[in-house]
């Protein structure tokens, strides 16, 4: 695995705030904003293109995954060149499922096309969602699906390094294990623990748990959320 990523990584990431209501000027205006208000100097370097930039299907020649140009109307080569040309890295999403937890196509079977293809866009780094995915029958036999989740995160990550091109690795697998029961009272499972004890082997960063409150929940409070983190680090920690 390649040393990147160092320190953790800082920048913007659309979801929380927009969800799937994102489009090309989102990009670019938050891109400039940072810049002119002193955030890029700062060391948040890192722009991510979360859910929902694809369409519906692949293409059915190639099955490469297709940019909605009605929301980029330039592409995503354009996009990460605008971010490049400013000083940031250029992030993007997809899903180790068949499906995005958007409902968008998924990398599942197509890892190594997707991964040279964000490389021809000369993406940095991947986040990779964790939504659709099925147990994998031909996996020795297992109560959960922490098996196949080792083995497709491992997967994508291969296919990552197969590239010549250096990009961050971004896991959400431990995410998908946090509400578990042990049987024991605890909330977090043992299958949580034991994702963590492979994690990072493939990737330089990993969602331990659930996401943050999004914006649109009108009422709520989101800090709870961030105390929520809080203590699934603190886990980590003992």
């Amino acid at each position: 695995m390649q040393p990147l990523s160092l320190t953790p990584p800082m920048g913007f990431n659309n979801w929380a705030r927009y969800e799937c209501n994102l489009n090309q000027q989102l990009f670019t205006d938050t891109a400039d904003w940072m810049v002119n208000h002193g955030l890029l100097k700062a060391g948040y370097d890192t722009v991510t293109v979360d859910d929902c930039w694809m369409t519906m299907d692949r293409d059915p020649v190639s099955q490469n995954l297709v940019v909605n140009t009605t929301l980029f109307p330039q592409g995503m080569l354009w996009l990460g060149k605008y971010l490049h040309d400013r000083g940031f890295k250029f992030g993007i999403y997809e899903d180790a499922g068949y499906k995005t937890c958007g409902g968008y196509p998924g990398s599942l079977g197509h890892f190594d096309r997707d991964v040279a293809q964000f490389a021809g866009w000369e993406v940095d780094y991947i986040k990779l969602d964790g939504c659709y995915i099925n147990k994998n029958e031909s996996l020795p036999e297992s109560p959960t699906l922490e098996p196949t989740f080792r083995q497709l995160y491992e997967g994508f990550g291969l296919a990552i390094q197969s590239q010549p091109r250096p990009m961050v690795y971004s896991e959400s697998a431990p995410a998908y294990f946090a509400g578990l029961s042990a049987g024991t009272g605890d909330r977090v499972g043992r299958d949580w623990y034991k994702v963590h004890t492979w994690i990072g082997q493939y990737g330089q960063l990993w969602r331990h748990s659930t996401d943050i409150s999004v914006y649109k929940k009108d009422g709520k409070s989101r800090w709870p959320s961030v105390m929520t983190n809080y203590r699934f680090n603190i886990r980590l920690a003992r």
